[in-house]
């Protein structure tokens, strides 16, 4: 059978031959300005419905019984500063050492005092005056943990 005989059968084929998805494609394809406008309407009716019946979003989690609880507990109860979650930012200068940039820096860790939530934050660079070991990355430098530190120094050749 030639080819154009071919195609011809298939043209005059009934239209549930072709398929469900096949038929709504064509459809769109006519209809594009009425399906994009479908698709925006049920997308805004998704929404509406997720804030009318979506639940919040929570980061406070508790599981009571377990030694991890207990132990957090114990922490709230006697040294509350301690009893919490701390978590560590890491400050990069791909191009130069971060004490060139101090003055960036201080205002981030201000910056992140400043958030809710956040007992503390300290500067990772020293204070003038001290000198500290230099780290094995100048241009990288997390913030230490909230605890005193000191530095000292010893001329060349004692321990």
């Amino acid at each position: 059978m030639p080819s154009s005989q071919a195609r011809t059968d298939r043209e005059a084929a009934p239209r549930r031959d072709r398929g469900a998805l096949r038929r709504t494609g064509e459809w769109c394809a006519r209809h594009f300005v009425t399906a994009l406008v479908l698709r925006v309407a049920a997308l805004a009716g998704l929404q509406v419905l997720q804030h009318a019946y979506g639940g919040d979003y929570s980061d406070d989690f508790s599981l009571p019984g377990t030694q991890s609880q207990d132990g957090l507990d114990v922490l709230k109860a006697h040294a509350p500063q301690a009893g919490g979650y701390s978590a560590q930012v890491v400050l990069h200068d791909a191009d130069k050492p971060l004490t060139s940039v101090s003055d960036q820096v201080a205002a981030a860790v201000a910056d992140l005092g400043k958030l809710p939530d956040v007992l503390s934050a300290q500067n990772p660079l020293p204070s003038s005056g001290s000198t500290p070991p230099p780290p094995p990355d100048p241009n990288t430098g997390p913030p230490p943990p909230p605890r005193p530190t000191s530095w000292t120094s010893s001329p060349a050749g004692c321990p």
